[in-house]
């Protein structure tokens, strides 16, 4: 066959076009947004949108549709080129095609009307000409689907954060729900962008007012809002932002991240984001950093949840690695004084990551040499497997039969029995727990554990304390069994506590220590009473109204605290992890 060339086209399917209305149309509340945005780049001053279950309506005043060409260019046909200024957010004149994917589109415009019924009709679409003239655009759209009070609250919700800073006037069922950016306070102002910071939340950034996304604040070491001045380079569907093309971001990320460096590099107490930050900084050649100010930084966290510096851990006579999993083995190791022991997510907050067939030593060892060449520190110490460590070491759990307790610790468990009802209560209604049973065991890892749903186990050296430390360490053990109602699966092997957990802990031991220092008090006295009945105690060594006198008080202030601290049993305060 003779050779022969040819000169083609690539081409696009028409399937492509379905694509564009079914597929790129996430929400309801980015739906609506495209036509917000058409609304700003027609000059319009204000865009009103209406949403109810049923439909939805957008009106702006701006320019509209002056002709049927127009209405062939920009409606009819998805994809027309823009001219240079002709728009500032419509690059692809393609957004409107995801307002045809939520309902009939009735669309007035000029002396035009069109009707748009995509499930029906697919791209066919009626147009009327010769209507009385009709300023700015008027958008209505019957929904295919009735929206629940779930679906209508997340779509107000999401069109807010979207239009936040828009640069035209948006109102919503009547209200005004975009800001003007210039006449707000904020931290750094650049001739790129507005910034906020704010540590309690992502990085959200808004491209020109117009919600893009949001980055964890690991990423850029602070959370808060960037509102660019100008136009960003976004990806097709305007959900991220093209970092290393983008010229204008980058000099906006510079600026957050020296910004950030200034706020956090001086301080003590770092959250986990800003460890992040400041972790991925520790080696970067891009942004060094002072090597004394990098020894000296509280980035690394340890298996009991001691935050350390990088010249504590490189004085460390000996080094271990343990995984979630190990995490109980770990903290015992680190409290025998046995070694510095580092979970693995530690190792990841500095970007480690583990090659095939390579042991716990072998990643310790990568991981201290990164350490060394921020710091300008050495390890001298050893990097030894957790495993050889912990030999020997006993890692059961026991549960002791009701028949193997003594008197005072089965009076104790009929007391916790008793005050269970009384303990829930305290729980607010929507976040009370099932009921658990009450145990009594023995481990040399934990003081308590649970499955965390049917029962909590005590070790019975805490019934013991309880009965010979009177009422403070009742309410020890109150908190004890706090700690593990905030747990709600099993917690002997992985015994992690993340964000969740303690500020469910913090909210209920801040807002309920009264309370639960007045059941204690209560809980003491039916102990007293219980002890003496069975004779576990002598009458003299209890008062008449059965409590020990020299203990059935109320807890002070700093007790407390201290109460607090081991109730979370993280062996830095108490020695042991329930």
């Amino acid at each position: 066959m003779a050779e022969k060339q040819q000169r083609r086209s690539l081409k696009v399917h028409p399937a492509i076009l379905h694509s564009v209305i079914g597929a790129q149309s996430g929400t309801l509340g980015k739906a609506l947004l495209e036509a917000i945005m058409n609304s700003h780049d027609s000059g319009s001053k204000e865009c009103r949108v209406t949403l109810t279950k049923a439909s939805f309506e957008v009106r702006d005043d701006g320019r509209g549709f002056q002709s049927e060409e127009e209405i062939e260019h920009w409606f009819e046909t998805f994809g027309t080129p823009h001219e240079e200024g002709d728009a500032e957010f419509g690059r692809f004149r393609v957004g409107r095609g995801q307002l045809l994917n939520f309902g009939v589109n009735f669309w007035r415009s000029g002396t035009f009307r069109m009707v748009l019924d995509y499930k029906k009709d697919g791209f066919d679409y009626d147009l009327t000409s010769g209507l009385k003239a009709f300023k700015g655009c008027h958008i209505k759209a019957e929904l295919y689907k009735p929206l629940t009070d779930d679906e209508m609250s997340t779509a107000e919700s999401e069109l807010r954060r979207l239009v936040r800073y828009a640069p035209i006037a948006v109102r919503l069922n009547g209200k005004l729900i975009s800001r003007d950016p210039e006449k707000l306070k904020w931290d750094v102002v650049t001739d790129d962008a507005y910034i906020k910071i704010d540590r309690s939340k992502e990085l959200e950034v808004f491209n020109k007012g117009v919600f893009v996304r949001s980055y964890p604040e690991g990423d850029f070491g602070a959370g808060g809002e960037i509102v660019s001045k100008h136009h960003l380079k976004l990806n097709f569907a305007r959900n991220d932002i093209l970092r290393f093309d983008c010229e204008i971001f980058k000099r906006i990320e510079d600026k957050i991240k020296e910004r950030s460096f200034e706020i956090v590099r001086g301080k003590r107490n770092l959250n986990k984001g800003e460890r992040e930050f400041l972790s991925r900084r520790v080696n970067s050649y891009d942004t060094p950093m002072d090597k004394s100010v990098v020894a000296d930084l509280p980035l690394i966290l340890d298996v009991q949840g001691k935050v350390r510096t990088i010249r504590e851990v490189l004085a460390a006579p000996q080094l271990a690695l343990s995984t979630s999993k190990k995490a109980l083995v770990g903290q015992k190791v680190q409290e025998d004084g046995l070694a510095v022991v580092l979970p693995w997510e530690t190792l990841e907050q500095f970007g480690l990551y583990r090659y095939e067939e390579e042991t716990d030593v072998d990643v310790l060892k990568r991981f201290m040499r990164r350490l060394e060449l921020g710091s300008g520190l050495f390890f001298d110490g050893n990097a030894v497997e957790l495993g050889a460590l912990a030999e020997g070491l006993k890692t059961d759990y026991r549960v002791f039969e009701v028949s193997e307790l003594d008197a005072g610790q089965r009076a104790f468990l009929h007391v916790l029995e008793h005050y269970q009802d009384a303990f829930l209560k305290l729980f607010r209604k929507a976040e009370r727990p099932e009921k658990r049973v009450m145990k009594l065991g023995d481990s040399s890892l934990a003081l308590a554990w649970t499955d965390g749903k049917s029962y909590v186990t005590y070790t019975v050296g805490i019934a013991d304390g309880v009965i010979k430390g009177g009422v403070d360490e009742m309410s020890k053990a109150l908190l004890l069994q706090l700690h593990e109602y905030c747990h709600d699966d099993n917690d002997l092997d992985d015994h992690g506590h993340d964000f969740g957990f303690y500020q469910k802990f913090h909210d209920f031991a801040l807002h309920r220590m009264t309370q639960l220092s007045e059941l204690a008090r209560k809980m003491d006295k039916a102990l007293r009473r219980e002890l003496v009945k069975t004779g576990a105690i002598a009458v003299s060594a209890s008062t008449e109204d059965g409590a020990s006198s020299a203990r059935a008080r109320s807890l002070k202030g700093h007790e407390v605290q201290e109460a607090m601290f081991a109730a979370r049993q993280v062996p830095l305060f108490d020695g042991k992890a329930s």
